[in-house]
């Protein structure tokens, strides 16, 4: 009796474990940004799908996204659209907006599907977006010529990759004019030194008369700041000093004369 019930126990287990292998075999979703790392109050997209055996007539798929930092809460309208329906294989494109602060945030997306006019099941897929503060690379550019340069485009390289997605615009340089071109810069590069330069954009028509264009400049990142300790060896100096004037200064108390011996 014991081993009948024992056996039945494991054919139970086993078939529960077939169950979940189905279902998770049978779908399987996915988030990926295209960049994680964006600069504070940025935009990042994001793409999601989720990928059903076509062994099944019917199939319904919506899903749930939401931005949570790393205390777990979420971000109030960070993603849009938090919620909709999917087709299979058929991915579909999320805006995530970083929130004001730097820091890790998970975009966690929650898919509900049914097969077949069958029970719901869900799949939770994550990924990660990378918050920080940007960093501000600007050149000068002076337009050498005789007349107004309209609409200008640029580009900016940080070692020797392109690092803005659509081109930057610096509008009109007059005849002479010297103009700074900025761009905010977000990257988690390691600490070091770091070269950029501007170029002109390939959807610009403008390429000549321009200087200050494809010169090398750079930047650091995680240099350390010694102010801190500045001010406490200030701060410390300034307690000596104070000290050593006080011990001069101080009167030497006369006791008198010793007693003649008798």
């Amino acid at each position: 009796m014991a081993l009948i019930s024992a056996v039945a126990v494991s054919v139970l287990v086993l078939a529960t474990c077939m169950v979940a292998y189905e279902s998770e075999a049978a779908a399987n979703g996915f988030v990926e940004f295209d960049n994680d790392v964006v600069k504070i109050e940025g935009v990042a997209e994001a793409t999601i799908r989720l990928d059903v055996s076509d062994a099944y007539e019917h199939i319904g798929i919506t899903y749930k996204a939401k931005l949570v930092d790393a205390g777990g809460a979420t971000q109030t309208d960070a993603v849009s659209p938090s919620t909709g329906s999917l087709s299979p294989f058929v991915p579909e494109v999320l805006k995530v907006t970083a929130p004001k602060d730097a820091g890790k945030y998970r975009l966690i997306v929650t898919y509900t599907y049914s097969l077949d006019d069958g029970d719901d099941k869900t799949v939770v897929k994550e990924a990660i977006l990378k918050v920080v503060e940007p960093i501000l690379l600007s050149v000068d550019i002076t337009n050498t010529s005789d007349v107004d340069v309209l609409d200008l485009l640029l580009d900016f390289y940080v070692d020797g990759k392109k690092v803005n997605q659509d081109p930057v615009g610096v509008g009109k340089v007059a005849a002479g004019e010297t103009v700074t071109a900025t761009y905010e810069h977000a990257t988690d590069a390691l600490s070091g030194s770091h070269r950029f330069m501007a170029s002109v954009s390939d959807s610009s028509l403008i390429a000549d008369n321009i200087s200050g264009l494809d010169v090398e400049h750079t930047f650091q990142i995680g240099q350390k700041s010694y102010t801190w300790m500045n001010v406490l060896m200030a701060i410390i100096l300034v307690i000596i000093v104070m000290v050593a004037i006080y011990v001069h200064r101080k009167p030497v108390k006369n006791y008198g004369k010793p007693k003649a011996r008798r």
